[in-house]
């Protein structure tokens, strides 16, 4: 419920698959922008087995507390039994007897010894542990007793040592902890088993007056045990465990683990001081600072040194306690140098990662499950224009044309359902000074550990500049295209012009012969005829066969003239249609044009399509008369293929608002709905692969507008389709002032 920057650690236990309890600590560490929470990492670590060792740690800390508190009953007894000692010494020559009684009743080793080093007493411990009675060693030296019991120790030497060590600083049994203690025992091996550990202090008499020295052989074997067994838990951790005392961080004891990590043995490490390998000496203020306020630290990072001097990163868990009244603290040690290094190559790769965001030219955005924006990269400000903070925490959808929305929605939608990546949506969204820019999305979906969506995260890439190009290109490839069908249709009509001039000309030739012979005829049978009246009236008019040829030559003549005519207007008409010589601007007869157009196509019409003709009265118009023809070719033909058995082209042609209007309208089987607007679309055909190009409509839509004038269309299936053209009746004048604009 609170956000704050400092990292968190939570421990809980799961259950595995074969029913084991394991334990686990999370490491969280969260990062904020602006207030809200883009990214929570952490670490999930399984302490199993470092909970089980701070248990029996902990169980080892209350054997040591209670092997303390025995060695403080030990010490007190001893101080209780070193009082009565005294006690009894000063009134030993009044009641020796008894003195004897009391020391007989300590179990441990206990004799005096005067100043001279002659042994004034002793008790029935020497008895038990070295074999010796009392009355063999009293009076005898305290050499000579030394090298009476020598055969029993494992290590004599050290018994020498430290006995020495005793001697020569006496009364240091208040003064010594237990590590002392049980650190200075030497196993005895015969007779009474055990470990003893020698201990003095000086004797007084009521004057202060120093009288000798009681020498107590203490048996620390429970002592020396629990310290075995507890050096065997701890030395058997893989955690690296230390005991240091509190007042001065003397290190009491390592086991290997910590001595390995250092880089020395436990023999070199032990007596060295920790503040010695702290890398920055205030860390261990903070250290006492709260084992003295709390009694424990937990989780606490810090750098040491090693022997090699290399540093490394640690957390300490360490608690307080005392061992021998002697305040100290027991710590586990974890290296974390690996983690470190690894969350340090984390934040650079975050460093880097936001580095890249911040610089890439496209827009980086991430939404929550529900669509709403949850980060925007600088990106979005450099080309929108917009503040990221107005969008914070609003749905994505706002930013888009609401055209483009519903695809984006539906394509979001569709990366919730599957998880899968997204990628190529195209968008538009308004910039903050109006105009449009376009975006390329790919997007992707982050899930949690559990498979649940978290967020979802893509990029934005602006191709506005890339989209006015391919409109250009796009422009460019349909002017092209329009261009080339134009040069191929005027290829195919200047070949058609030049086929029909051909044949025109062949066809002239002998149709000329044919009627200056039919002209020749015709006057030769004049004559004929003139001369058999003038010569044979009589048997002319009397013989009715004669009169019946003449008829059937005259009838015949009357034929060929028709024919002749016919073929002279025909090839009149080609020649018009061709215009080989008109591709500049001229003022014509449209009537003309259509006549001729429909003279070509006269051949496949004639059979099952009725032409009908309701041609207004227009004055001759300025055009480019071969273009115009090419455009009537056009539409007469695919008037024709429109019509699958009989029916009806009507060409009608008006004049109004200074425009003249050609309409052409079949009986035909008509136009979708669907393919109507397209049907001037270069490239378009509803005749099939193989049959058309596609490319008709789109060159008439052409050539009309290069006329300045409209091309329009309207058609239902099943009722035929009107073709509309108007053209203006001045387009020389509009031309010309379209030049002086210029």
């Amino acid at each position: 419920k609170s956000i704050d920057k400092k990292d968190k650690i939570i421990q809980f236990r799961m259950v595995t698959k074969t029913g084991e309890t394991k334990q686990f600590e999370i490491r969280r560490k969260m990062a904020l922008e602006n207030g809200h929470i883009i990214r929570n990492d952490g670490i999930a670590r399984d302490i199993t087995h470092r909970i089980i060792l701070e248990e029996k740690l902990k169980e080892y800390h209350q054997q040591m507390a209670k092997a303390n508190l025995d060695m403080q009953a030990v010490q007190d007894e001893l101080r209780t039994r070193n009082d009565e000692m005294e006690n009894l010494l000063k009134e030993q020559s009044k009641n020796k007897d008894e003195l004897q009684t009391i020391i007989d009743s300590i179990p441990d080793v206990i004799f005096l010894v005067d100043q001279k080093g002659i042994i004034k007493a002793s008790n029935r411990g020497v008895s038990d542990y070295f074999g010796v009675s009392p009355d063999e060693i009293i009076d005898s030296s305290y050499d000579e007793f030394i090298k009476m019991i020598k055969g029993n120790f494992e290590d004599f030497d050290k018994f020498l040592e430290e006995q020495n060590q005793c001697k020569k600083a006496p009364d240091c049994v208040g003064q010594l902890n237990v590590s002392d203690i049980y650190k200075r025992g030497v196993r005895v091996t015969k007779h009474k088993p055990g470990i003893l550990s020698p201990t003095c202090f000086r004797v007084q008499d009521k004057d202060n007056k120093e009288t000798g020295l009681v020498w107590v052989y203490t048996d620390v074997s429970f002592i020396k045990h629990a310290d075995e067994q507890v050096h065997t838990i701890v030395n058997s951790s893989p955690i690296p465990t230390i005991i240091s005392r509190l007042e001065d961080g003397k290190i009491l004891y390592v086991n290997e683990e910590l001595a390995s990590l250092v880089g020395l043995t436990t023999e070199e490490l032990i007596g060295q001081n920790t503040p010695d390998f702290y890398y920055n000496p205030e860390d261990r203020k903070v250290v006492i600072k709260s084992l003295r306020r709390d009694g424990y630290l937990r989780n606490f990072e810090t750098q040491i040194k090693k022997a090699d001097g290399t540093v490394i990163w640690m957390i300490f868990s360490l608690v307080a306690a005392q061992i021998g009244g002697e305040e100290v603290l027991l710590g586990w040690l974890y290296d974390i140098s690996e983690r470190k290094k690894g969350e340090e190559a984390l934040r650079v790769s975050e460093e880097r990662f936001r580095s890249l965001v911040e610089n890439v030219n496209d827009v980086i955005y991430s939404l929550t499950p529900k669509g709403e924006i949850s980060y925007l990269s600088p990106k979005f400000t450099d080309i929108l224009g917009y503040e990221i903070s107005e969008y914070l925490g609003k749905p994505f959808s706002l930013l888009m044309h609401p055209d483009d929305a519903k695809q984006s929605i539906e394509s979001f939608q569709r990366g919730l359902k599957s998880g899968q990546r997204e990628s190529g949506i195209e968008f538009r969204m308004k910039h903050k000074e109006g105009h449009q820019c376009w975006f390329v999305s790919n997007s992707s979906v982050i899930l949690d550990q559990n498979g649940n969506i978290m967020e979802i995260v893509g990029v934005a890439h602006d191709i506005t500049e890339m989209k006015k190009i391919l409109d250009d290109l796009e422009l460019a490839n349909e002017t092209l295209r329009e261009t080339q069908a134009r040069l191929v249709q005027s290829e195919k009509m200047a070949s058609l012009g030049s086929l029909v001039a051909g044949i025109a000309h062949e066809i002239n030739t002998p149709i000329g012969a044919v009627s200056s012979m039919y002209d020749t005829l015709s006057r030769t049978l004049e004559k004929l005829k003139d001369i058999i009246k003038s010569k044979f009236l009589k048997e002319y008019k009397q013989l009715p066969q004669l009169k019946s040829v003449f008829k059937v030559i005259d009838d015949s003549n009357k034929v060929i003239r028709s024919g002749t005519e016919r073929v002279i207007n025909i090839v009149k008409r080609l020649k018009s249609f061709a215009r080989l010589d008109e591709a500049e601007l001229k003022t014509v007869d449209i009537h003309e044009g259509l006549e001729d157009t429909l003279a070509l196509i006269h051949h496949e019409l004639k059979h099952n399509v009725r032409v009908i003709k309701n041609f207004g009265d227009i004055a001759p118009i300025a055009c480019f008369p071969g273009q115009l023809n090419q455009v009537f070719l056009n539409l007469l033909i695919n008037s024709k293929q429109a019509i699958k058995e009989k029916g009806t082209i009507r060409i009608t042609t008006f004049e109004k608002n200074k425009k003249v209007h050609i309409v052409f309208k079949d009986s035909g089987v008509g136009i979708s709905k669907t393919n109507l607007r397209k049907v001037f679309d270069p490239g378009f055909t509803t005749k099939g692969r193989g049959v058309g190009a596609g490319l008709g409509l789109s060159i008439c839509y052409q050539i009309i507008q290069d006329h300045r004038g409209e091309i329009k269309v309207e058609s239902e299936l099943g009722k035929g389709t009107t073709f509309t053209i108007a053209l203006p009746a001045d387009l020389e004048e509009i031309l010309e002032q379209e030049k002086n604009q210029e």
